[in-house]
């Protein structure tokens, strides 16, 4: 397989980008979320940066994964 290629069993290169977007949207939102919730920052507990930080993580990689799984032929048959 040549170097820049995927290699994620079924999908195709052109289902990463969709992905991609999925997850950086779910991410967005999330960081929205946070940000409207704690009144533009001005509620924002410093302690809580690492937490907010791993939600975001967190949204994006399910947002991506989810994509992603969505885009099999098996999962396409439920």
């Amino acid at each position: 397989m040549p170097m820049g290629e995927h290699s994620i069993p079924g999908s195709s290169a052109r289902d990463v980008p969709k992905a991609l977007f999925w997850g950086l949207f779910w991410a967005g939102l999330v960081a929205l979320g946070i940000y409207a919730g704690s009144r533009g920052l001005k509620d924002f507990e410093v302690a809580l940066v690492s937490y907010a930080g791993a939600s975001v993580f967190s949204a994006f990689g399910l947002g991506y994964r989810y994509s992603m799984w969505l885009k099999r032929a098996p999962t396409r048959l439920y």
